[in-house]
């Protein structure tokens, strides 16, 4: 079992507290100092006011987080998935009554620990045909970031592909203004999207896939009417599948 220290001035994060207490998995993906990706499962030991600690997987899994590297984590708690991202401060000893001195991560505190979208809602897949482009624009920054392609889409949210390096660095929880056009919808779309995950492509890019959950925005009756239309596409889109299938 974990052990769990928060102070009474520290943020606090439920759902990170209770898969403390409950030593449950979280798996956790880094660089390594060979710009390799790591990743694996660890527990998180211990939740202080300014810091996580985070057991090693041990060996053959890697080397642990160099100081400032950034560390994805994902857990499920209760039913529910969450995710963080945080920086590692590098390697530290923990003593154990058993085993004696542990190698552990030290990580900071996360800036807010987030749901990941779990709607169970039907996807569609845009690979084929022509590619749909989005347009995304960093709403932190106020700095267009470039173009997406449009992967797969629901009423919820939208996978995009990016060969941009750096859609790698973009952090979890990051908001960014989304435009595109689907096919048979004259007007074009435009969405507040929160970033929910992410993972490196495969293709020698070095971009990366990006999944977005899309967000409320100001204007509450443009969104929904954008959702509707969003769903009225992908109904279509259901059914043209089914006719395929008989």
């Amino acid at each position: 079992m974990g052990l769990l220290s928060m102070l009474e001035q520290s943020p606090t994060f439920p759902p990170l507290e209770r898969a403390c207490e409950r030593s449950e998995r979280v798996r956790i993906s880094y660089r390594g100092p060979d710009g390799r990706v790591i990743s694996g499962y660890a527990r998180v030991l211990e939740i202080g006011d300014e810091h996580l600690l985070m057991q090693w997987p041990g060996v053959g899994f890697g080397p642990i987080a160099g100081v400032a590297a950034r560390v994805e984590c994902y857990f499920e708690i209760d039913g529910l998935s969450y995710v963080f991202d945080t920086i590692s401060r590098g390697r530290v000893t923990r003593q154990d009554v058993r085993l004696g001195a542990l190698p552990v991560m030290q990580l900071d505190l996360p800036e807010r620990v987030e749901q990941r979208q779990q709607r169970a809602r039907y996807r569609v897949s845009l690979h084929k045909g022509t590619p749909i482009i989005a347009g995304a624009h960093d709403l932190e920054t106020d700095a267009p970031f470039g173009e997406m392609r449009l992967a797969n889409l629901s009423a919820g949210g939208v996978l995009t592909l990016s060969d941009d390096r750096a859609a790698r660095n973009i952090p979890m929880g990051a908001l960014f203004w989304l435009t595109f056009s689907l096919p048979g919808d004259p007007r074009p779309f435009g969405f507040v999207a929160r970033l929910v995950h992410r993972n490196e492509l495969n293709n020698g890019s070095g971009g990366a896939a990006l999944g977005w959950a899309f967000a409320p925005a100001d204007d509450a009756a443009l969104h929904a009417e954008n959702i509707r239309r969003i769903e009225r596409f992908v109904a279509g889109k259901q059914r043209e599948q089914l006719r395929r299938a008989r």
